[in-house]
């Protein structure tokens, strides 16, 4: 999307003001959770104690209102590193197996990455851990770490180690470094086992938790995975608390710029792989001494979009937009600004058997969602084995509210319409009612806008035929009367 004129002229005043010479261009520490919501203490979640993110907001600035492009790992990394929608850098979903080629989950080619261009900037580039996108060779790091014990041991005090090597030999160069933790992400369907070496130390059990309020419903498969949550949230917080120690004792941590974000919401139904708020909508906070406002709370819309713009300029000292997205200082102090009033998220697909395209647009108050191939059951709830879909078939949950929703969210129409406010937790389907007529023909208007303006393949026909040929023998239900 083109900025709009008087963002281009703020930009270009405060892109004076914040020229940086070379030496003083700031490390940067890109912190990447895996299907991590705000269940934090920041945000307002005491479940669990979580005082090394909660340090992160404390020092620096807090979005209240951050959001993923998309909720599934591989499109919404892909937007990390370009500064693209995914419908932009066409890595629609899951780029592991073989789906990168056999299925083309991977970024066009051409398309500037955010580790090569930081590097042409003289920065020495590194990811630890979770990298999940392709083409894995376009991408130019100096190291590349995916260990095992990453992604399978959860081992957070080994991606402090690594870290630190990395950062503590010095050439002269500042450093680029993503931390992409694999917390609190399911071990396949279950967050079973409660530790991985030995964290957490206290692990809670199922009678310790609520479910997320987000599900809804009740049972003892729930609250064994929202224990399971909430003690991987656990473990990724002491993993932070030792990155943080890593800067100090590398004298880094005062030079850095810190930005904490997650890939998408937590991988339960109607929020992982979909488009609602609580599956787009994550933690994003920013530290950056002497730039970023301790404390500071600010409630504009944020995207993983802007990451690119932000980090390119904060290397440079230039502010500058960048694809689809804004660099986010001026957000950074308590600046009165013009800024977005909306923001826009997708779902594609997540693996090939969950082709479902849909589209979101949230403003104050509501949240549109359009789903591209209504009238065909919902592939990602025919899939899935969670407790809490099981839970909705019980004869005691019929008339359950949340229930129903998962019910709606399994058979969709074309648009559904939700007041956020009152309806935090989407349950009552505004679209049919005529007494939000208006509002629902602007907000249709808008989300097609804005789908012509980043010039969306999917509003060509032929492209959407060709996509659903592309998914038909993975995808259950999907026929070409679709």
């Amino acid at each position: 999307m083109k900025p709009a004129p008087f963002m281009l002229a703020l930009l270009s005043l405060v892109s004076v003001a914040l020229q940086a010479a070379p030496e003083e261009r700031p490390n940067l520490l890109l912190i990447i959770a895996d299907d991590l919501g705000l269940q934090l203490g920041c945000y307002g979640d005491h479940t669990v104690p979580t005082p090394n993110i909660d340090r992160i907001a404390r020092e620096g600035v807090m979005f209240t209102r951050g959001y993923v492009t998309a909720a599934s790992c591989s499109p919404s990394r892909g937007t990390i590193f370009t500064g693209l929608y995914p419908h932009q850098h066409g890595m629609f979903g899951l780029s592991h197996r073989d789906w990168s080629t056999r299925f083309e989950h991977r970024i066009h080619d051409g398309i500037p990455l955010l580790p090569n261009t930081l590097k042409d900037l003289g920065y020495r580039t590194a990811i630890f851990g979770k990298q999940h996108y392709a083409p894995a060779e376009a991408f130019d790091w100096d190291m590349a770490q995916e260990n095992p014990r990453h992604l399978v041991q959860r081992d957070v005090a080994l991606m402090a180690e690594s870290v630190g090597q990395f950062i503590g030999q010095p050439d002269g160069s500042p450093f680029f470094v993503v931390a992409s933790y694999v917390d609190p992400h399911r071990f396949g369907n279950v967050f079973t086992p409660y530790q991985r070496l030995g964290l957490p130390t206290d692990p809670l059990a199922s009678g310790d938790v609520s479910p997320l309020p987000n599900i809804g419903l009740d049972s003892a498969r729930i609250r064994e995975d929202s224990a399971g949550y909430f003690n991987m949230v656990k473990r990724l917080d002491h993993g932070i608390g030792l990155l943080l120690d890593t800067l100090e004792e590398n004298n880094a941590l005062d030079n850095t710029l810190i930005l904490f974000v997650s890939d998408n919401g937590p991988d339960f139904i109607r929020l992982k792989k979909s488009a609602y708020e609580d599956g787009v909508r994550t933690p994003y906070l920013i530290r950056w001494p002497g730039h970023a406002m301790p404390g500071l709370i600010r409630d504009e819309y944020v995207s993983t979009v802007d990451i690119f713009s932000t980090l390119v300029s904060a290397a440079t000292g230039e502010l500058k937009p960048h694809g689809a997205g804004q660099p986010l200082q001026p957000l950074l102090t308590p600046s009165q600004i013009i800024w977005r009033d909306s923001m826009m998220t997708e779902f594609i697909v997540h693996a090939p058997s969950q082709y479902y395209p849909s589209y979101s647009l949230s403003i104050t108050g509501y949240q549109l969602i359009h789903n591209l191939d209504a009238g065909r059951r919902n592939p990602v709830t025919m899939e899935t084995r969670f407790p809490e879909w099981q839970a909705a078939q019980t004869p005691e949950n019929a008339d359950n509210p949340f229930a129903l929703a998962y019910q709606h969210y399994d058979s969709p129409p074309t648009y559904e319409l939700y007041n956020t406010e009152e309806d935090p937790y989407l349950l009552n389907d505004l679209a049919a009612d005529p007494n939000y007529a208006d509002l629902l023909a602007w907000m249709k208007g808008r989300l097609l806008q804005w789908r012509e303006e980043t010039r969306d393949p999917f509003l060509d026909p032929i492209f959407h035929a060709r996509m659903q040929d592309r998914y038909r023998d993975a995808t259950p239900n999907l026929t070409k009367s679709n």
